[in-house]
């Protein structure tokens, strides 16, 4: 089961495959036809920050604040400025991000196998914030009040308070610990008594921090395991006044973004759904006739993916759109290459020359 929750963006022209007459709908959206998007400016993007939850603004490996995108690739946390000028801010066996008081927060694995935590402001200004010793894999970052929660891929979670000089000061009370007591009982379980799988999966586990989501709308995000058969399913919840209600059952993947819920309605992750947080209708979005998508991010209502064609076994970056529900193909992917999207542009490491690549989608 994948815990994490993945979300990315892209934008240039897009270059798609050659046609043939024989090929179904689906397939002629990877032609080899030069198409043109007109790009219309996003209502959200006039919106304040804290009155809607942002796909952009709660992923854990790339983040936008001000004019600055960061992005966490092969090892590097990259500052990309409006110009795509690139400039690498640290080395890092891996990094995990969040938004948090009008600020960004990155924690890093360092080689020193210590997790060292900075903090960069709208102009782009680093500072540090503290070092944590240990050397976990990181799962996610988060940040409510003046403490900051690291999650690791165990499962468990850590806060520390930090202090008025803007520095760790100590760790969080039992009392601001209680915001992720559920996945600190569930990696107990995991730790101490490995067999008991049904006490693992009793505990639900936030799908975005929950700090992050108390500040910007007020509930939280949550999703619990539910064994069926071999693989078993998610149900999303929706936590308010610390009332659980569960929404809907998916499938690994999920995104958030503003008042809809973007998810994979089907085992084979071939059935991509919406449900609407304000009306709580569900529709189902597109089915693939050929291979599976794996969500990335949501944007523009765009749902950016990777689809693995059966037919004709390649992957490619796609794009569909919520309301024509098309799947537009941007362009192969490259086995082995990890592609993050932010603000409709897609970044990865070139193989040939290890350079951080930004290219536009629309």
């Amino acid at each position: 089961m994948k815990r994490n929750f993945r979300i990315l963006a892209g934008c240039c022209t897009v270059m798609l495959l050659t046609a043939c007459e024989q090929e179904t709908n689906e397939e002629r959206n990877i032609l080899e036809t030069e198409i043109q998007i007109t790009d219309t400016v996003d209502e959200a993007k006039q919106t304040d920050i804290k009155n809607y939850i942002s796909a952009e603004n709660c992923q854990k490996n790339a983040l936008c604040l001000g004019e600055f995108t960061y992005i966490v690739l092969d090892k590097i946390l990259y500052k990309v400025d409006g110009e795509n000028q690139v400039e690498q801010i640290t080395a890092c066996k891996e990094a995990v991000g969040t938004l948090g008081d009008d600020n960004l927060f990155w924690a890093g694995l360092n080689l020193e196998n210590n997790i060292r935590i900075i903090k960069m402001n709208e102009q782009g200004q680093i500072s540090e914030v503290g070092i944590v010793e240990g050397n976990q894999p990181l799962s996610f970052l988060d940040f409510y009040g003046d403490v900051i929660y690291l999650g690791f891929k165990l499962g468990n979670v850590e806060g520390y308070r930090i202090g008025s000089d803007g520095r760790l000061a100590g760790p969080a009370s039992v009392e601001e610990m209680k915001l992720y007591d559920e996945e600190n009982k569930a990696a107990d379980i995991r730790i101490n008594n490995p067999d008991d799988k049904e006490g693992i999966w009793l505990y639900p586990y936030h799908i975005v921090g929950a700090g992050y989501t108390k500040t910007t709308t007020g509930q939280e995000f949550l999703a619990r395991h539910i064994q069926i058969g071999d693989i078993g399913q998610e149900e999303f919840i929706l936590r308010d006044n610390e009332q659980d209600t569960v929404l809907f059952s998916y499938y690994e993947d999920a995104v958030i973004d503003q008042e809809k819920i973007v998810y994979m309605s089907s085992v084979d992750k071939n059935k991509l759904s919406v449900y609407d947080l304000q009306t709580g209708e569900e529709r189902e979005v597109i089915e693939l006739q050929d291979g599976n998508i794996e969500l990335l991010t949501i944007s523009h209502n765009r749902v950016y993916g990777i689809w693995n064609s059966i037919k004709h076994m390649k992957s490619f970056l796609v794009y569909i759109d919520l309301e024509q529900t098309e799947l537009v193909s941007c362009f192969e992917a490259i086995k082995g290459t990890e592609y993050i999207v932010i603000n409709d542009t897609v970044y990865y490491i070139d193989q040939a020359s290890g350079n951080l690549v930004c290219k536009v989608l629309l």
